[in-house]
C-alpha cells in the first residue's frame, strides 16, 4: 500500500464547518455593529434637533413674537403669555410632510424657592421653565432637555 497524502473527506468537511461557523459569527457580529450605530445616529439626531428647538427658544423668547425652525412656527408670545404648564401644538422633523422625530415645547411651572442676600427671588417673573422633547416615531425613544429661559 502506498502512502497517499492530502486529505479525507472527513477532515475536509470539518475544516468547511469550521470556516462556516467563523464566518456566521463575523456575519452576525458586522450586522450587530451596524445596527447599534444606526441607534446612535438616531440618538444624536434627536439631541441635535432638541438641542437646536431649544437654542431659538433661548435666544428668541425675550424679544421676539414667533420663531421659525424646521420650516415651522413656534408662537413665542403664547409661551411667554400662557400661565404654565402649556404644551405648544408639535413641531416634526425633517418636515411636516415627512414626520421622523415629532417635537413637543411645554412651559412648565417655576419653583420660587430661590433666595439672593436671604430675600425671596420670584424667578416666575423672569423665568419660564422649558421642556422641549424629542421622539423618535419609528423607534418611540425620546430625549428630553429642560432649561429656564429667561422671558421678561
Amino acid at each position: 500500500m502506498r502512502s497517499q497524502k492530502g486529505m479525507s473527506l472527513v477532515e475536509v468537511m470539518a475544516t468547511v464547518t469550521v470556516l462556516a461557523v467563523a464566518i456566521l459569527a463575523i456575519t452576525f457580529l458586522l450586522q450587530t455593529s451596524s445596527s447599534a450605530a444606526r441607534d446612535n445616529e438616531a440618538i444624536e439626531r434627536s439631541v441635535q434637533v432638541t438641542r437646536t428647538v431649544m437654542e431659538e427658544i433661548k435666544f428668541n423668547l425675550k424679544s421676539n413674537s414667533s420663531v421659525t425652525v424646521y420650516g415651522q412656527s413656534i408662537n413665542l408670545n403664547t409661551i411667554r403669555t400662557s400661565e404654565p404648564p402649556y404644551l405648544a401644538p408639535s413641531l416634526f422633523y425633517p418636515s411636516i410632510s415627512d414626520k421622523q422625530y415629532k417635537i413637543e415645547i411645554q412651559s412648565l411651572q417655576v419653583d420660587n424657592k430661590y433666595t439672593i442676600k436671604g430675600d425671596p427671588y420670584q424667578v416666575k417673573n423672569y423665568f419660564r421653565k422649558i421642556l422641549v422633547t424629542c421622539v423618535n416615531l419609528k423607534s418611540n425613544h425620546s430625549y428630553e432637555l429642560e432649561a429656564l429661559v429667561e422671558y421678561n
